[in-house]
């Protein structure tokens, strides 16, 4: 069964956490501490406090273990950047970003880690975060056990509340973030710290000709924003039952995953990438390969073993075979291949029983080289030996000439009895005359 999954929000004045299904996009449990930001050390053991806190309240409630673990860390630490970049794959514009941002970020881009996404009209917004500031949160997650998933912020993920915003444009405002979208693509992002900042992006926005349809927010800031945009179309957003204002964030980020977190800001990168599920695609396949093996040498171990079965019952049996051939041929003091052996003698055996039971009849046959061979004018022919066996035929004689043997082979070559007749040896005699012999094949 599929463990929860554990997203934390870190904001400016308070930490939201909340337990979410890996099916669901609705909150399990949400809770949320308050934070207190004096100073970097202050800062950092009350964040510390505010995830421990969460965290027993949901040990508490019987969740220990998550699936994943996602942080948003406030958009206000991040540095935004706007660029004219003419393409809109990623991945090329992560191979130009370094070139880009030289000298337009507060540090040295190699101490940064950064991202993209195109937000239309041949434009992209980086995202830097600094790696020593990754660092500081990473380590402080993992003296928790915490290793997360995804880092980055709510700000990217607030469109997916706007689904039905797919014309047009529209706008969310939240506390701490401003976000647009066009016909269902984000154009504009920007952190809030107070309304002068929303003022200030209207304003942008209004420079560059993006005219807002409507705005959505949730409940308790649709009256703010009615007054500062009287003309406007205020809507508030719909929430789950269970899920209060503050975790706005974490349901849009709950929304996000559902689809992989695809076109999101991630600073899980580089250096800092997140490992533990590629360890474990490749502990599955080195323990996959073991099992392999292992069938592997199975699987051969039985052909082997079949092999060796086989090959006991092959010679048993040729040994059987060669028993019974010398016991029904006793004379025969060599025997190489008892099988090929039999079967020769099968087919002989074969061919005497036609011979005897009238399939071939020899009484014919020698009619027939009586009346081809008898005195003529022509020629004599006499034959002196004929030997017929296994469908063969050898005939050995004598006749007046060389051309008188050619003269009986053409003859007999036109009797229903003969396929195929080979003049195997001619030869002149002493006294006179020419011997021969001919190799016959039977029709049978």
């Amino acid at each position: 069964m599929a463990k929860e999954i554990l997203i934390l929000d870190i904001g400016v004045d308070s930490v939201r956490g909340g337990i979410f299904s890996p099916k669901k996009t609705e909150p399990i449990y949400i809770h949320t501490h308050p934070i207190l930001r004096k100073n970097a050390v202050s800062e950092r053991e009350e964040i510390k406090s505010a995830i421990s806190s969460l965290l027993i309240t949901a040990n508490e409630k019987g969740f220990r273990e998550f699936d994943k673990v996602l942080v948003a860390i406030p958009p206000d630490e991040i540095s935004m950047r706007i660029l004219s970049i003419p393409f809109e794959d990623r991945k090329k514009i992560q191979d130009i970003l370094p070139f880009e941002l030289s000298g337009l970020l507060p540090h040295d881009v190699k101490e940064m880690i950064v991202d993209a996404i195109p937000i239309g009209n041949e434009r992209v917004l980086t995202a830097a975060l600094e790696k020593a500031r990754l660092k500081k949160y990473l380590e402080m997650l993992k003296e928790f056990g915490l290793d997360p998933y995804w880092l980055g912020s709510t700000i990217f993920s607030m469109g997916r509340l706007l689904n039905g915003a797919n014309k047009g444009t529209a706008a969310f405002v939240g506390d701490e973030s401003f976000m647009v979208l066009s016909d269902g693509e984000p154009r504009f992002f920007k952190p809030l710290n107070g309304i002068n900042e929303l003022k200030i992006g209207l304003i942008y926005l209004e420079s560059e000709g993006i005219h807002i349809d409507k705005v959505y927010s949730v409940e308790e800031k649709t009256k703010d924003l009615k007054s500062l945009l009287p003309k406007t179309d205020i809507k508030n957003i719909s929430l789950p039952w269970n899920c209060p204002p503050e975790g706005t964030g974490l349901y849009a980020l709950s929304l996000h995953l559902q689809k992989k977190m695809e076109g999101t800001i991630n600073f899980r990168k580089g250096e800092f990438e997140y490992t533990k599920e590629s360890n474990a695609v490749k502990r599955n396949l080195k323990f996959t390969g073991v099992i392999i093996t292992i069938i592997a040498g199975l699987l051969f171990g039985n052909i082997y073993l079949k092999y060796k079965t086989l090959s006991n019952e092959l010679i048993s049996a040729k040994g059987a075979l060669k028993g019974a051939y010398i016991e029904l041929f006793p004379g025969e003091a060599k025997v190489l291949d008892e099988l090929y052996q039999l079967e020769a003698k099968a087919n002989k055996l074969k061919w005497d029983l036609e011979i005897a039971s009238g399939g071939i009849s020899v009484l014919e046959i020698m009619k027939v080289l009586s009346k081809t061979g008898g005195n003529n004018s022509n020629f004599r022919a006499k034959f002196n030996e004929v030997y017929i066996a296994e469908g063969r035929m050898t005939v050995r004689g004598e006749t007046d000439s060389f051309e008188s043997a050619n003269t009986l082979k053409e003859r007999l070559i036109k009797e229903n009895y003969f396929k195929d007749i080979l003049l195997t040896d001619l030869k002149t005699k002493a006294g006179g005359g020419a011997a021969f012999s001919f190799s016959i094949t039977l029709k049978k």
